[in-house]
């Protein structure tokens, strides 16, 4: 056989195995990921100032580390005297590109003492790609200090908002206590159907599970098509009404990992043990 010829086929070969393996690449390899240990401040931080009450803009506190990081935390300070349904103040991860899937993973910890407002204290935004913003859906801790998820989908056009409140549904629902570190790891993937809704929130406290809910709506309508764009660190004391802060606390988050390829839970290697669902537990307010 000719040199040339046989060079030819090597060439074919080598395409074809190179071919091969770029179908065997997993979707999310060239994907989202982003971890932030707050050795210095990686992220964008607004200060927010209410009703005359000034607090200061997300920092690092040097001071404080979730278990295995270093460098420092980020910090959000409630003054004395902070009204409720406000956070003070704001930090941000632009998800780039925009996703369908996304795994998120954080500390938080509140300090000793820390005044729980009587119906939520939120976390963490997932925005949605419309323009004005529509869509969000944000976790949190109740006045029990236990956790639970709010979606406030909007279908666009007139058809309104809807919101759903997602509970533990699995064997165990922490409540948190102030002055401790916890992990929480969430697994969201969009809804695409909307008869039944297909949306999946997963929740897992410190590797363990709490939510698995598999008929969330996240999308519908005109806005089916919306993907998550941001993730918002806005920890909103409250959702209005009742008293003012009394005293001056913090909020501290850590080691925030924000990404498309599943998260190792507990050493899994899945991202998905020991999901045994209960009875559904979702209350829909129309």
């Amino acid at each position: 056989m000719p040199k040339i010829i046989r060079r030819f086929i090597v060439a074919v070969l080598i395409a074809m195995l190179f071919g091969l393996a770029s179908l065997a690449i997993p979707a999310y390899a060239n994907a989202f990921s982003v971890v932030h240990h707050f050795d210095t401040m990686t992220l964008g931080a607004l200060p927010y100032t209410i009703g005359g009450i000034a607090a200061p803009a997300p920092s690092v506190d040097r001071e404080q580390n979730a278990p295995g990081s270093s460098g420092g935390a980020l910090r959000f300070t409630y003054p004395a005297n902070w009204p409720p349904g406000y956070e003070p103040g704001k930090s941000w991860v632009v998800i780039s590109p925009q996703v369908e899937e996304l795994w998120t993973e954080y500390w938080f910890k509140y300090s000793s003492g820390f005044q729980f407002q009587q119906t939520t204290n939120k976390h963490v935004y997932w925005v949605l790609s419309y323009d004005p913003r529509e869509g969000d859906f944000t976790l949190m801790t109740n006045g029990s200090r236990k956790m639970f998820m709010g979606t406030q989908p909007k279908a666009g056009g007139s058809s309104g908002t809807h919101n759903v409140l997602l509970y533990a549904n699995l064997s165990y629902d922490p409540t948190i206590e102030a002055g401790v570190w916890y992990k929480a790891t969430v697994h969201i993937k969009l809804n695409t159907a909307t008869n039944p809704y297909n949306g999946i929130f997963r929740l897992w406290i410190n590797d363990t599970p709490v939510m698995n809910h598999t008929n969330v709506n996240y999308r519908s309508g005109a806005h089916i098509n919306a993907k998550m764009s941001t993730l918002e660190l806005v920890p909103v004391w409250g959702g209005g009404g009742g008293p003012n802060k009394a005293k001056t606390d913090y909020f501290w988050m850590d080691a925030i990992r924000v990404q498309t390829a599943p998260i190792t839970i507990g050493g899994s290697g899945s991202g998905s043990n020991n999901l045994v669902p209960m009875a559904p537990s979702n209350v829909a307010v129309n």
